[in-house]
């Protein structure tokens, strides 16, 4: 059901009480499962696990027990942003998938390669790998909930709507200044409307508010309702769920909306998909996301960038914690937002202007205590400016970190950053 620290403490439970050290087939699948369960909101541990799960494969003689990391390892390297290894991983794993047969990793591997063909802004490959799917499936289409130990829904959805050909989705989006609906999702949900901050009603009406949450979540355009009606509705039959989506849309509509006044529509329904109408909204998390995107994929992005970092001053809904498609899009952003740290960093390295980088870098380490890459570029720029007592105490919460979740210490490029300085011994 999405729920990763759930899956995480039951995996430790059986571990601790059933399973020997020397049992390399049950290890090798359990911290495949781990790395699965932890891939969206914390893809370097995910790296790692998948690391170990190869490693603890490779000492069985258990073909299935090898096959989860081939899959893992280039998804968490995907995730962290090391686009061009996750690809040559997973072109290998593509090939060994195929010659085994093995039709549920190829099929997930084909999305995943689409998904890194997209991050890299090549539509027309990442539309390529994503048509090679329905070939693998004989007999028929495969049902998500197949699919779900290695992704969630929402990844399959986000894709399916990115892959959509441009002139079917809308391009052009209300700026926070000519928006006349302004919907504030970082940090905290903010709706404004006609210039008037809307608060009590929200409060009021708690399933339209939740509705305005998952249309948010999905992408803010061209939702299914059949998709929106299994996330608000999961126990209701199909009629009913309907219905139930009808009437909460309308109050959403009426929102802000004087008991007499009439305004211009700014979420609409067509042919069972709903949408924000772009021209009438800015939402501060798709703006995020789309100049984060763009900025990532332009060969000098450092302005673009530092404008994009700002926006993202918190998490996406942080105060909703029991919904897993919340916490699913509050990961990928929070991704995204490593990865524009890491990028920004290296661009400003270039022209030895570290401090712009390190505010921003120190955000991330918060948010990403054990991805050892934000590590090594803060210490680097504390380094860099004679900042050596904040470098060293950046090293040791970070060894401290990595011992403590993850029981591991300080991966070779970290090590060899500080041992260099003189920073790298107790």
């Amino acid at each position: 059901m999405g729920d990763g620290e759930a899956v995480s403490r039951a995996v430790r439970t059986i571990q601790q009480k059933t399973v020997s050290e020397d049992n390399y087939f049950y290890h090798a699948h359990m911290h495949s499962y781990l790395g699965y369960s932890c891939l969206s909101h914390d893809p370097a541990r995910a790296l790692l696990h998948g690391r170990e799960a190869f490693r603890r494969g490779s000492l069985c003689n258990s073909d299935w027990a090898h096959s989860n990391p081939w899959l893992l390892i280039p998804q968490a390297l995907s995730e962290t942003g090391q686009l061009a290894e996750a690809e040559e991983n997973l072109t290998s794993s593509l090939e060994r998938f195929n010659e085994r047969e093995h039709a549920m990793y190829l099929i997930m591997g084909l999305y995943e390669m689409a998904n890194i063909k997209l991050k890299q802004g090549n539509l027309r490959d990442a539309k390529a790998f994503h048509a090679q799917v329905p070939k693998v499936c004989l007999h028929g289409p495969v049902p998500l909930s197949h699919l779900s130990l290695f992704r969630p829904a929402a990844f399959f959805e986000q894709l399916d709507r990115a892959l959509q050909s441009s002139s079917n989705r809308p391009t052009t989006w209300a700026t926070r200044e000519s928006a006349r609906v302004r919907i504030d999702t970082l940090g905290g949900l903010k709706l404004e409307i006609d210039g008037r901050v809307i608060g009590g009603e929200l409060s009021r009406r708690k399933k339209s508010t939740l509705l305005l949450k998952a249309i948010i979540a999905h992408g803010g355009t061209d939702i299914s309702a059949e998709l929106l009606e299994d996330v608000l509705w999961p126990d209701a039959d199909g009629d009913a769920a309907a219905v139930d989506l009808k009437v909460t849309l309308f109050r959403l509509r009426q929102i802000g909306l004087e008991s007499k006044g009439i305004r211009a529509p700014w979420i609409e329904m067509k042919q069972r998909r709903l949408s924000l109408i772009p021209s009438e909204c800015f939402v501060d998390s798709l703006q995020f996301e789309r100049l984060a995107v763009s900025a990532l994929n332009t060969s000098e992005p450092t302005d673009t960038l530092e404008a994009t970092l700002d926006l993202y001053i918190d998490d996406f809904l942080p105060y909703d914690v029991n919904e897993p498609w919340i916490a699913s899009r509050r990961e990928h952003l929070r991704a995204l937002f490593i990865r524009a740290v890491k990028r920004f960093y290296d661009e400003v390295s270039k022209t030895g202007e570290f401090d712009r980088a390190l505010p921003y870098l120190e955000r991330a380490v918060q948010k990403a205590p054990v991805d050892e890459g934000l590590s090594v570029r803060l210490i680097s720029g504390f380094l860099a400016t004679d900042r050596r007592a904040r470098a060293i105490e950046a090293f040791s919460r970070a060894r401290e970190t990595l011992q403590k979740e993850l029981g591991v210490a300080p991966g070779s490029r970290l090590q060899a950053l500080t041992d260099s300085a003189g920073i790298g011994q107790k």
